[in-house]
């Protein structure tokens, strides 16, 4: 019986210390499982401070990389506006040279003038040397008329140019080929000025329109424009002409329409335009084969549809 009744409170004991086991294995259980979601929320706040992390270095760089490509522009800007600002410095000294040469006296000749100019073709190698003599006493002619007006010295020498630019010349023209010979001012010179430096040039004297070859071409409504809005749109197309053929090489300046007075021509088809009253395309024709040379010989057609429905010249 005795030990009947040891067993009986080991037992108990031992059931007792079961249920105490029990208890603390759910309370570390607990824990344990507090611990462990702790750690995951942990883990996700991590995660999105480093996603957070990478998201801010990414717009960092993005910000970077912007920052580099204006400073690049900018760098760029910066070395246009120096170069603007040279050219701009270079153009005030000019200008200011070209008043200081008015204020000394009236100007008699402008840097870039013709003096002389002609068409030639050398065919013999003795010609070549004749034709540029002859170009050069032209334009010293015209140098001294121009800065000595009444002067009697005929033979008075007052243009100046290099041998080697006339040897260049000579060797230039001498292939048979039609050339425009030119004679310019080299700079400004007053009135009084006793010598003018002078510049040559050949150019290959080429067709470059053919007869018929649209230069410019514009659109007009005459039914809503008075005749000097409609005369400006005339003008409009002349201007780029003009500046067609000088982007081409052409050396006459100005245009011609028809055959005898521009104005005139002009005057009768800007009439016709305002007597039309419709909506037409102008263009601007070359009325023949047109050389280096020039002049820049024009036909101005108004067409509607692409069929041509007046002209003048």
């Amino acid at each position: 019986k005795a030990e009947n009744a040891r067993i009986v409170a080991e037992r108990s004991r031992t059931q007792s210390q079961l249920a105490s086991v029990l208890v603390e294995l759910k309370t570390v259980s607990q824990q344990e499982e507090n611990l462990r979601q702790g750690i995951r929320q942990l883990e996700d706040e991590r995660n999105r401070a480093v996603a957070q992390r990478d998201a801010d270095i990414a717009e960092r760089d993005q910000v970077i990389s912007s920052l580099a490509s204006r400073r690049q522009e900018l760098e760029v800007q910066r070395e246009d506006l120096e170069v603007a600002i040279r050219e701009l410095d270079k153009a005030y000294k000019y200008y200011q040279n070209q008043l200081e040469i008015l204020e000394r006296g009236k100007l008699a000749l402008f840097r870039g003038q013709v003096l002389a100019s002609g068409v030639v073709r050398i065919l013999t190698p003795s010609a070549a040397r004749k034709a540029i003599d002859q170009l050069l006493r032209e334009a010293n002619r015209s140098a001294l008329q121009l800065t000595q007006p009444g002067t009697n010295s005929g033979n008075q020498q007052i243009i100046q140019i290099t041998r080697a630019e006339v040897e260049q010349l000579v060797n230039q023209i001498q292939d048979g080929r039609d050339y425009v010979l030119r004679v310019l001012s080299a700079g400004n010179y007053v009135l009084g000025k006793r010598s003018v430096e002078v510049v040559a040039s050949a150019t290959p004297n080429d067709v470059v329109f053919k007869s018929g070859n649209v230069l410019a071409t514009i659109s007009i409504d005459p039914s809503t424009m008075s005749r000097e809005q409609i005369r400006e749109r005339v003008d409009l197309l002349l201007t780029a002409s003009e500046f067609r053929g000088r982007s081409v090489g052409i050396l006459a300046e100005g245009v011609q329409v028809g055959k005898g007075s521009s104005y005139l021509a002009i005057g009768r088809f800007v009439d016709q335009l305002i007597q039309y009253n419709q909506s037409v395309d102008l263009q601007a024709l070359a009325s023949e084969d047109i050389y280096t040379a020039g002049p820049l010989k024009l036909q101005l057609v108004a067409t509607q549809s692409g069929q041509i429905v007046f002209r003048a010249g």
